[in-house]
């Protein structure tokens, strides 16, 4: 349910490969993406034979050079060689194993908050069940059950369609829908 505070937002998002020798055309369109590419290709290859100050610090010295994000690299040189170490550090699969016990933890959490408030309403529709079996009013039903009256009479629209038996399991399937 959106609020306010809390938007609920569908998107659908294109994911293009922004490597080096991927998305040509947007490469071609883009020269500061295509030296991005260059720039994280020549780091990763020397990132295989080089500590990562001094794949940094060649790769910076060699992009400005040659003009690949030179104002950029002369300007933040310290903040992209911080940008290379974080190349570094990342570690994929312990990125992906936080993030899945960060989803385990928010599905149990709305499992069982789900789980309870489906349990409570069924638990209603059948206390509402038996008083109308016993021909009790809505109004007679909502006092002896300390419930406002619009929810039992809500319970109560959908399980006449269920008079007499009122099936609990449809009604409360129904209620939820």
């Amino acid at each position: 349910m959106s609020t306010k505070n809390n938007p609920e937002l569908e998107l659908i998002v294109t994911v293009l490969n922004i490597n080096l020798g991927k998305s040509k055309k947007l490469m071609e369109a883009c020269k500061v993406l295509y030296d991005y590419a260059v720039f994280i290709q020549r780091m990763r290859e020397r990132s295989k034979t080089m500590t990562p100050e001094e794949a940094a610090e060649r790769t910076i010295e060699e992009c400005i050079k040659e003009d690949i994000l030179a104002d950029f690299l002369k300007e933040h040189k310290a903040e992209a060689k911080d940008m290379c170490q974080c190349l570094y550090e990342y570690d994929e699969e312990k990125h992906i194993r936080e993030e899945c016990k960060i989803a385990r933890e928010t599905g149990w959490k709305e499992g069982w908050y789900g789980g309870w408030k489906g349990g409570e309403q069924h638990k209603l529709v059948s206390l509402v069940s038996k008083k109308l079996r016993k021909n009790h009013t809505v109004s007679e039903i909502a006092d002896m059950l300390e419930e406002d009256t619009n929810v039992i009479q809500q319970i109560y629209n959908i399980a006449r369609e269920f008079a007499p038996d009122y099936d609990e399991e449809k009604i409360t399937k129904r209620l939820s829908e």
